[in-house]
């Protein structure tokens, strides 16, 4: 019985360790629910701290997650061994030798299986057969082992790291820059016309799919935190969104820009990645869907320049920013009616998307505050996220269901 607990235990064990360092999506069996398990009392002492203590508490969590996890896989291979050898000198107290007194129990088992997994040298206890012989080598090996991808997979996880904070300390310096939540749009926008914002777009494209990729490889980089709101998860994504949603659906569809290939293969990676962290990583509220309002309230808002529906308000906003930021044509009041309709089928869901996993990862609503916010639009990056995207299905996103708000 201790034989096959044993080996059903360190079976368990070695799949996890595959499965979180060597496979392509980073899912495992044990790992991803230890670090949820730990996250989550982590943050509720953050929560105690005031705003700079509070980030400096967050930003320890993740690289305190990879020896935690090393010490957990530890522990289990050298419980699992300890099992297979307590059976093994039950069955057979030649198999191992003593000095002195041979003591009674399961302690010898598990001494002999720690100084065989740390590497430090027989000293009372050590193996006297061939059968028991191969077995410590064994386990000395896959210590080694386990050591190797562990380091490998740190290396990884600050490599996505690396690329995270980079893009997010890009975005987040030309917005304060300029003092515009849309000032890195702003920035290549000149006379009405839009200076290299393919290029940029395809820039965009690239550093998001990189980090896509890497979460989705190393999943404990989501709780890896900078020190600065400004360059977290939350907000580098929601800056981006923000940009992509602005260009395609904050102008009429006639518009060059609207018509960009790079810009629809910017939403795509955008949505995938959103996908992705909703699917696996962050834990989403079910809400009640926003409901668009008639085309007559809608025209009639846009007639007298305010809304009483807030999300109606968000859009004329975006219409007006991005029209006084490139040249557009006048657009038929059904066809811009329409168009609210798309940006209102993602803007509430991608809005409390990113709300939830703000909340999530410790900085409750306001993920970032810019120094300013031009007249007509709200502070804090998700309350200036204009998504405007079409609806979740058809982008291959999960809806997330949204209370109407006024």
């Amino acid at each position: 019985m201790w034989t096959v607990l044993g080996v059903s235990l360190l079976g368990f064990t070695l799949v996890d360790v595959v499965l979180t360092t060597l496979h392509p999506t980073g899912s495992s069996l044990l790992s991803g629910r230890a670090f949820r398990a730990v996250w989550r009392p982590w943050r509720r002492i953050g929560r105690l701290l005031p705003g700079d203590a509070r980030l400096a508490w967050l930003s320890l969590a993740g690289p305190l997650l990879v020896p935690l996890m090393l010490a957990l896989w530890t522990l289990l291979v050298t419980t699992a061994f300890a099992l297979i050898y307590f059976a093994g000198i039950q069955g057979a107290p030649g198999n191992v030798t003593f000095e002195g007194q041979a003591p009674q129990g399961i302690a010898p088992a598990f001494r002999l299986s720690w100084i065989t997994l740390s590497t430090i040298g027989f000293a009372d206890v050590k193996p006297s057969t061939t059968g028991f012989s191969l077995l410590v080598a064994v386990e000395a090996l896959l210590g080694l082992l386990i050591l190797t991808l562990t380091i490998t997979y740190f290396l990884g996880i600050q490599q996505v790291v690396h690329e995270i904070q980079i893009l997010g300390s890009k975005l987040h310096h030309q917005r304060l820059r300029i003092g515009d939540p849309l000032g890195p749009l702003r920035h290549r926008c000149r006379d009405g016309r839009a200076v290299d914002l393919g290029s940029w777009l395809e820039e965009l494209h690239d550093n998001l799919t990189n980090i896509g990729e890497g979460l989705r490889r190393h999943p404990i980089t989501y709780y890896f935190h900078p020190r600065r709101r400004g360059w977290s998860l939350p907000a580098t994504l929601g800056a981006i969104a923000q940009t992509a949603v602005a260009l395609r659906w904050g102008l009429p569809a006639s518009h060059p820009v609207v018509r960009d290939p790079r810009l629809d293969t910017l939403l795509e990676a955008t949505a995938a990645l959103v996908a992705d962290l909703q699917g696996g990583l962050v834990p989403v509220r079910p809400r009640r869907a926003a409901r668009p309002v008639p085309r007559s309230v809608f025209e009639a808002a846009r007639a007298q320049g305010g809304a009483r529906d807030r999300w109606v308000a968000r859009f004329l906003n975006l219409d007006d920013d991005m029209r006084g930021m490139l040249v557009a044509d006048d657009e038929d009041p059904a066809d811009a009616h329409e168009r609210y309709r798309a940006w209102l089928g993602f803007a509430v869901p991608l809005t409390n998307f990113l709300e939830d996993m703000a909340r999530d990862l410790g900085h409750g609503r306001r993920v970032q505050e810019p120094r300013r916010s031009p007249p007509g639009l709200p502070l804090t990056s998700l309350d200036i996220l204009e998504p405007d995207l079409p609806a979740f299905g058809a982008l291959g996103l999960r809806a997330v269901r949204s209370r109407p708000g006024r």
